[in-house]
């Protein structure tokens, strides 16, 4: 394998600074498959206990902003090679067209070397705002809507239960607003007048109508959860409202609004089945529409 030392790469991974997220792993891939020449790498998305790539953040996270990383770094067009990643695979060939093939784990070669992406599970997410804005542009492209248009919606986003057979715990069963319906009434009723709401259950869009939903929000109302993700979606100086319950103080979707350019603003809830005054939404959000979000 010329010069190519799999095992030396794979220590160098372990190292303690990989355990947090980077996407420094990935260069280190990209580096040695053009030393290697001919060889193309098997990534393997490791597995978390929140549902895998079915998790539509780590879907984004974990496998699409390495793999946009993967993409420009890598030399020739060999496609490289991916397990097969559950419902949201197909956006991966949408994105991407025909630089990633998909394997099942019955047709692995037990000869193939592999290594593994990293990152599933971050305490500490790092990256750099070039990255994530290289996948923006991937999608954004792959689905026309690169170019501005002036964003006019008021979003928000309404937890719906888990479908049958769904992981267990997620949906409205692991957080809910109680009172959404009242939310909504005020919304509605202190909309600003340049601004069309709409309130929506991401279960039902695909993926397609979900970035194209964000990419057109000028402001985006929702609890803690993965569908706060399509915020990297959203025109840089929109904003991004996070109801989060006081006992999930995680800073996943803060960091992704600050490396998207968008203003964000988090309401406490008191537990994740808690009411929350819709009052306190409202003086958030005139916070939000007269300091830039307008």
């Amino acid at each position: 394998m010329t010069d190519f030392n799999l095992n030396r790469l794979r220590r160098f991974f372990r190292r303690r600074q990989y355990r947090r997220y980077s996407l420094k792993h990935i260069y280190a891939i990209a580096a040695a498959s053009r030393r290697a020449g001919s060889v193309a790498l098997r990534l393997y998305p490791p597995k978390t206990g929140m549902g895998g790539m079915d998790n539509y953040y780590h879907f984004i996270v974990d496998l699409m902003l390495p793999l946009s990383v993967l993409v420009r770094q890598r030399l020739g067009d060999d496609a490289i090679t991916l397990p097969c990643i559950g419902s949201l695979g197909s956006v991966v060939g949408q994105v991407y067209g025909d630089r990633f093939d998909f394997i099942s784990a019955a047709k692995r070669s037990p000869d193939s070397e592999h290594l593994n992406l990293l990152g599933m599970n971050p305490k500490i997410i790092h990256c750099r705002r070039n990255e994530v804005h290289q996948l923006r542009a991937d999608i954004l492209t792959s689905l026309a809507l690169e170019g501005y248009r002036k964003p006019d919606k008021l979003v928000l986003i309404d937890r719906a239960p888990p479908p049958p057979g769904a992981l267990q715990g997620s949906g409205s069963l692991r957080r809910s607003l109680p009172n959404k319906a009242d939310i909504w009434a005020a919304l509605r009723d202190n909309c600003p007048k340049d601004l069309s709401p709409v309130h929506v259950q991401l279960e039902h869009l695909t993926f397609s109508q979900q970035v194209e939903l964000f990419y057109s929000a000028k402001i985006v109302i929702g609890q803690h959860g993965a569908g706060l993700t399509n915020c990297l979606w959203m025109q840089p100086g929109s904003a991004v409202m996070e109801i989060n319950p006081y006992d999930l103080r995680r800073p996943h979707f803060k960091i992704l609004a600050g490396l998207a350019r968008l203003e964000y603003l988090t309401v406490t809830q008191s537990s994740e089945h808690g009411a929350v005054e819709p009052n306190m939404v409202i003086d958030s959000l005139e916070r939000l529409h007269g300091s830039g979000a307008s």
